[in-house]
């Protein structure tokens, strides 16, 4: 094709795209990246208005973890997802790799891409405790927190696997693969794991504002193990006044994959409650 017409490889292109629009298939924005006086973190966003959503993956994970449900809740408000030290391009200044050093990172990184509280917390895994975290730290910044397949804190040391492969928590394959994949930031987080417990305990009570834990039970099994992770987390629901559980038995360790709609629909909510709330 001559002139300002499209080749057939662009026109192969836009057509694969809008058939992806057409079937609401997932979508994220290309990344961006930021420096602030503690690194240089990738990171996306998208939307308008307020509060705004920060996601925080688990370990091992980034940006891309959250695709099933990026695009979908931009059109609610503005998005935000990034890359924790050690994933991607994002490079700290610091080694340590505990849960405040998490939190004061994302706290410059947020500053700097401009993204202003207030923040409805989405964290999954680990990264829940780390949002937790957040939410302790920066109380009057934060209206809402949503953990997906979290542990309760007091359980999760134990939850990293080991050079054998194996785990003391019933994770599944697939994110032991992602461990495997990642296995410097994995073993600097692991080993800033203690204290980042410790700085949980340390860091004052729970805001009194909504917690939402949603967790796959599709791998679990009837064992002693299993039953004790599902009485923490409802025990951990009791953290907040406004706490509850959401319980997806279809879904696996990752319920932003295997059930979007439903993560999607409880993170809305929050917002739906915070903009009420503001009124």
């Amino acid at each position: 094709m001559q002139g300002g017409g499209m080749g057939r490889e662009q026109w192969a292109c836009a057509c694969m795209a809008a058939v992806a629009l057409l079937a609401g298939c997932a979508w994220t924005p290309e990344p961006k990246s930021a420096r602030t006086e503690v690194g240089r973190y990738s990171y996306i966003e998208a939307g308008k208005g307020e509060p705004a959503i920060v996601f925080e993956a688990g370990p091992g994970n980034g940006k891309a973890v959250w695709e099933p449900v990026f695009a979908d809740l931009s059109k609610t408000t503005r998005v935000f997802a990034y890359d924790r030290a050690g994933i991607g391009t994002s490079v700290a200044r610091s080694n340590d790799r505990s849960g405040k050093q998490v939190v004061q990172e994302l706290r410059a990184l947020l500053d700097a891409a401009g993204v202003n509280p207030p923040y409805v917390l989405v964290g999954h895994s680990s990264g829940g405790i780390y949002m937790d975290l957040f939410a302790r730290t920066y109380p009057g910044d934060t209206v809402g927190l949503v953990h997906i397949d979290g542990l309760h804190a007091e359980s999760a040391i134990g939850c990293f696997p080991g050079k054998s492969g194996t785990s003391l928590c019933s994770a599944p394959s697939v994110m032991l693969d992602v461990y495997a994949r990642s296995a410097d930031a994995m073993e600097k987080e692991k080993q800033g794991w203690g204290a980042t417990i410790t700085q949980l305990r340390e860091a004052g009570p729970f805001p009194p504002i909504p917690l939402v834990l949603i967790s796959g039970t599709r791998n679990q099994k009837s064992d002693e193990r299993d039953a004790n992770w599902l009485a923490a987390r409802a025990q951990y629901a009791k953290i907040s006044p406004q706490g509850r559980e959401i319980i997806c038995a279809d879904c696996s360790w990752t319920v932003q994959h295997d059930d979007p709609k439903l993560v999607v629909n409880a993170i809305r909510d929050l917002v739906a409650q915070a903009r009420a709330g503001a009124k």
